[in-house]
């Protein structure tokens, strides 16, 4: 799998992601209460980690047409 790190820029400052062994998660962010990193790590389709001050949204989505979600909101 390829390893990559993402540094994401916003108004209240950045959020650093890192993808690593088919898993992505927030390693830094400049939020006040750090939810976003303790998320944890996310590796399935229709999973996501939110960071709500930096306006950040990560979503993993399939790449198989046939994905069993039981609902998608925005």
């Amino acid at each position: 799998s390829q390893e990559r790190e993402l540094s994401v820029q916003w108004q209240l400052g950045t959020v650093d992601i890192r993808i690593q062994d088919k898993k992505v998660w927030v390693t830094k962010s400049s939020c006040p209460h750090k939810i976003c990193m303790r998320m944890g790590k996310i590796s399935k389709a229709g999973q996501m980690i939110v960071c709500v001050p930096n306006q950040v949204v990560i979503t993993l989505r399939s790449c198989h047409k046939n994905l069993n979600l039981d609902v998608i909101t925005r």
